[in-house]
């Protein structure tokens, strides 16, 4: 019988150090799935950064490799694009040998300068994934548009994974088309469909996050594509007024669409900025690879 799947994907840079500071986190929050875990890691070695591609998969393997099933691809040359492209096709031809019911399996995202802060929200990680449906994605990040694109921390279902992440890094390989991985994917879903119509849920602790009227002007929340739901429900307030009752009600309301859910307050810390900050390195953002003096 075929178990369920969480395949965890990760773009990295040669910095173990701050690896060190990231990773044990976001395994303690992604066991509580109680899948079997397999981790994909790209790693791109920057000449401005004094680690070693050696040094930085060997810190891996001691964080994580008594854990889950380990996979970490041979190096290439830097680029985000590329990266992104050598891991989805990773996972993409391990599910054409090892996977059968697409349903059954997640993808997540997890690029290596995020810090997981799941005690800024207080909800296990496996109560948090009973409201995906087919063609869902989580972030763990507050957005306030539908950008299902978005390459925060997030899990997606692995058909999801499959039709936009795969199919535009793919594209853009096969037709040599250059740029930032997740512009190119916010330009591939608004080819393929309605973005205005794409479901949304916000998933509101009022606990920790103080729920205030502009919450219905958010395009992420609006009617009739958009709901939130409230997890301190004895703190509903009356202003909100397009809100799930519960967990059945929101699994009927998101079914087999795409659907993007989102958590507020956010549960991830950009710890990369500050970190790259400390070296005088800024990142070009007009094609997501080179690695510059500031």
């Amino acid at each position: 019988m075929e178990s369920s799947k969480l395949i965890i994907a990760t773009t990295a840079l040669n910095r173990p150090d701050l690896h060190k500071d990231i990773f044990p986190d976001w395994l303690i929050f992604l066991k509580e799935l109680n899948l079997d875990i397999i981790w994909i890691i790209n790693i791109d070695c920057i000449d401005k950064l004094h680690f070693t591609y050696e040094e930085t998969v060997n810190n891996f393997k001691k964080m994580l490799d008594t854990d889950v099933d380990l996979y970490i691809l041979p190096k290439k040359d830097v680029g985000f694009l590329a990266s992104c492209q050598r891991l989805s096709k990773y996972i993409y031809d391990y599910g054409i040998l090892n996977i059968k019911n697409n349903k059954l399996h997640k993808i997540a995202w997890l690029e290596d300068d995020w810090r997981c802060r799941a005690d800024r929200f207080k909800v296990n990680c496996s109560n948090l994934v009973k409201i995906m449906g087919e063609k869902s994605l989580l972030s763990f990040r507050f957005l306030r548009q539908k950008y299902i694109w978005a390459l925060s921390p997030s899990i997606m279902t692995y058909n999801l994974f499959l039709e936009l992440h795969y199919s535009c890094w793919d594209e853009c390989k096969k037709k040599n088309i250059k740029g930032d991985p997740e512009h190119l994917l916010g330009l591939y879903c608004r080819k393929q469909f309605n973005v205005d119509r794409l479901k949304s849920v916000l998933i509101l602790n009022s606990r920790f996050k103080q729920v205030k009227p502009e919450f219905n002007d958010l395009t992420f929340v609006k009617s009739p594509y958009g709901c939130i739901m409230l997890l301190e429900k004895q703190k509903k307030p009356d202003l909100i007024l397009n809100t799930l009752k519960n967990l059945t009600d929101t699994i009927e309301f998101i079914k087999k669409d795409r659907c993007v859910i989102s958590v507020a307050p956010h549960m991830i810390e950009d710890k990369g900025r500050d970190y790259m900050e400390k070296y005088n390195i800024k990142k070009n953002k007009h094609d997501g690879v080179k690695y510059e003096n500031k």
